[in-house]
């Protein structure tokens, strides 16, 4: 199962990259668990997840062709 992961932000520096693909993740919780084994800074990031534009704020699960963005904290003006 493959998803898309967008990073935005200080988010994408801290993975190196601007998006990704990974495979094999079934739900949200784990994804963020694999992340934070992969990329340890992004434990202490403060970020909210988009799934498909919406934002999320529980663990959900995840299908084939997902996208999943990495939103830093950003105020408006």
């Amino acid at each position: 199962m493959s998803i898309n992961l967008l990073f935005f932000g200080q988010l994408s520096t801290l993975v190196g990259s601007n998006n990704m693909t990974i495979e094999n993740i079934v739900d949200t919780e784990s994804l963020q668990l694999y992340l934070f084994e992969k990329f340890p800074e992004m434990a202490n990031a403060k970020f909210v997840i988009a799934l498909n534009n919406e934002v999320i704020l529980k663990n959900t699960v995840v299908n084939i062709g997902d996208t999943l963005a990495f939103l830093p904290p950003f105020s408006g003006g």
